[in-house]
């Protein structure tokens, strides 16, 4: 009788802790592929007010600087999403004056793996005063390994344009191919 009794409480208690606490699935990681979409409705502005600042989990940064011709500048920036992926949003400036220019679109999380492994690729964590460049400037940001590097051209080996070269094309490849509603 008494080990029913104990049965019977421990049954009772753990459908109690369920009903406080609640039996969730574990949140989904942003390491799935992009999954089908059809049935969530968004737009490219649901998606560029999703951009916090909190998600970011890749940053690349161009701009000119110093010439006559103005400091025109182009980010991609790669944010966790509410939706499935992640989502990259491409900023423009133009010197002249006029607005700036934002672009949003979903992408998936193959894009961060390939990012993250330029930066492993030219060792981009570990560039420390080296050739610089003028008249344009490079800047990556990221996490790594829970530090944050802002890696750029002003201090980067010879061969260190090969690396953001590399980043920008996939940048540049997934935001054209990214999906931006439904």
């Amino acid at each position: 009788m008494k080990s029913v009794c104990k049965l019977f409480g421990i049954i009772l208690g753990v459908i109690m802790m369920i009903s406080l606490f609640g039996c969730e699935k574990p949140a989904k990681e942003n390491n799935e592929p992009m999954a089908d979409l059809s049935q969530v409705e968004f737009t490219e502005e649901d998606l560029l007010n999703s951009a916090i600042g909190d998600n970011i989990v890749f940053d690349y940064y161009e701009s000119v600087v110093a010439t006559v011709g103005g400091n025109d500048s182009e980010e991609y920036v790669l944010y966790t999403s509410d939706y499935s992926g992640y989502l990259i949003m491409v900023r423009y400036t133009k010197d002249d004056g006029g607005p700036e220019h934002s672009s949003a679109r979903l992408v998936p999380a193959t894009v961060l793996d390939d990012c993250m492994k330029a930066v492993k690729k030219y060792k981009m964590t570990k560039w420390k005063d080296e050739v610089g460049m003028t008249g344009k400037i490079y800047v990556v940001r990221v996490t790594v390994d829970g530090e944050f590097y802002r890696i750029s051209s002003e201090s980067m080996p010879e061969d260190g344009m090969k690396a953001f070269d590399e980043i920008a094309g996939i940048l540049v490849s997934a935001w054209k191919d990214g999906i931006t509603k439904w």
